[in-house]
């Protein structure tokens, strides 16, 4: 994600007693470029999941339930209503715990609560049916802890209580940036939200034991869509136990009244929606294509659906992945197998 601000968007405590709520409005799709490449929305892939290890495909900021219902399965939620919900419609939830456990008073210093234990203490009994009877998979514990500010250390306690109040099979997921994984170079400041320099204390020595799934958002402003599986197997999966399951989050968004400048470094050309096809197809590829890495791979989350700001933001990563229709075909031939084999299974 590494947006200026929008990972605290959807991180802040609401006034319900320690469950999370976040506020995603839409940003206008006037605004939105369109592919210019005709031929790649006539026909959607055929996309054989046939021996592969993927089983979930979730957006971050998705539509409805109800919009997303056929080729979708997995959903944050931020309580038991919401949760529900998405189960009617086919969807299983990671329920957000991060809000219950950390401190987030203070931009880029993120903390652990000294009484984490005992909030989640008050919370088990509201969650355990969700996860008794399948609505909940697990939980979400957060995205981009270290970049925002959390110890490895307090990482370190907080999934090790969560594991302890939530015993396997309750799977625990998390999402890291980019930055935690690459120390700062000698000589150079450390100081936080930015990269490379993030402090020692907040990088990513391991991924904790304890947790089942994790990923890191991978974006083209930094990489490229053909040397997606080398980032992963060169910088992520090193630090992964080999019981641990790899999510994919790769970009969906459009730029909104931004420089030329920016668009050609996010999107890699002017056309943001050939170029997130282009992603699309990579992560398909991927995890079709039955290498040992692929059998990693459990779910996507790509980002964004639907966009996380207030209306009228601008700037890159903002704009609904929704409107692009040569990615988005691309996702939902992916979802509609997804869905298919699992309702089969």
């Amino acid at each position: 994600m590494l947006s200026a601000g929008r990972g605290f968007s959807l991180l802040l405590l609401s006034l319900h007693p320690l469950l999370l709520h976040s506020a995603a409005a839409p940003v206008a799709a006037a605004a939105v470029r369109r592919s210019e490449s005709g031929s790649e929305l006539q026909q959607p892939p055929v996309i054989n999941l046939t021996g592969s290890a993927f089983k979930y495909l979730g957006f971050w900021g998705p539509g409805t339930p109800a919009e997303m219902e056929g080729f979708t399965n997995l959903a944050f939620a931020n309580d038991a209503a919401q949760a529900i919900e998405q189960q009617r419609h086919g969807i299983q939830s990671l329920l957000k715990s991060h809000g219950i456990c950390l401190n987030y008073t203070t931009k880029w210093a993120v903390s652990l609560y000294p009484d984490c234990e005992a909030r989640l203490a008050q919370v088990t009994p509201m969650f355990a049916p969700l996860l008794s009877n399948g609505t909940a998979l697990g939980f979400f514990l957060g995205d981009e802890l270290l970049w925002n500010g959390l110890s490895f250390g307090e990482l370190q306690s907080y999934v090790r209580l969560m594991r302890a109040a939530f015993p396997a099979p309750v799977v625990l997921y998390y999402n890291e940036a980019y930055p935690s994984l690459l120390p700062t170079p000698a000589g150079t400041g450390q100081y936080v939200g930015d990269v490379g320099h993030l402090p020692d204390r907040q990088l990513l020595q391991h991924v904790p034991r304890e947790l089942d799934w994790f990923s890191v958002d991978v974006y083209p402003d930094m990489f490229s869509a053909a040397g997606l599986p080398s980032v992963y197997h060169s910088f992520v999966l090193p630090k992964m136990l080999a019981n641990q399951s790899l999510v994919l989050v790769p970009p969906f968004y459009t730029d909104i009244n931004v420089t030329a400048e920016q668009v050609v470094s996010d999107c890699d050309d002017s056309d943001c929606d050939a170029a997130m096809a282009r992603w699309a197809k990579m992560c398909v590829r991927w995890v079709t294509g039955g290498t040992a890495d692929a059998q990693r791979i459990v779910a996507a989350m790509p980002y964004l659906w639907t966009s996380l700001w207030a209306p009228g933001h601008s700037g890159s990563r903002v704009g609904d992945g929704k409107d692009l229709p040569a990615a988005r075909s691309v996702w939902e031939a992916l979802g509609r197998a997804v869905v298919a084999r699992r309702t089969l299974t």
